[in-house]
């Protein structure tokens, strides 16, 4: 097993931005993913942390598999 993450945090925290018609920011200050009224991102702070484990032990483990990653370079 190996636990891969990321973690993203801006400082200072007092950012702003100036969206532009087409661009990566948001137009209105909101992130709106998979939605037709979207116009960009937000800029914000976050962690992710996932646990990689062979296919064999987690299915013998009876662990939920929610992806499986075929191939690495």
């Amino acid at each position: 097993m190996a636990l891969a993450g990321a973690v993203s945090v801006t400082f200072p925290m007092h950012r702003g931005y100036i969206p532009q018609e087409g661009g990566l920011a948001s137009m209105d200050g909101h992130c709106r993913p998979f939605d037709e009224q979207a116009s960009g991102t937000v800029f914000g702070h976050g962690a992710g942390i996932v646990l990689l484990k062979r296919l064999d032990d987690a299915i013998a483990d009876g662990d939920q598999v929610l992806a499986v990653i075929r191939g690495f370079a």
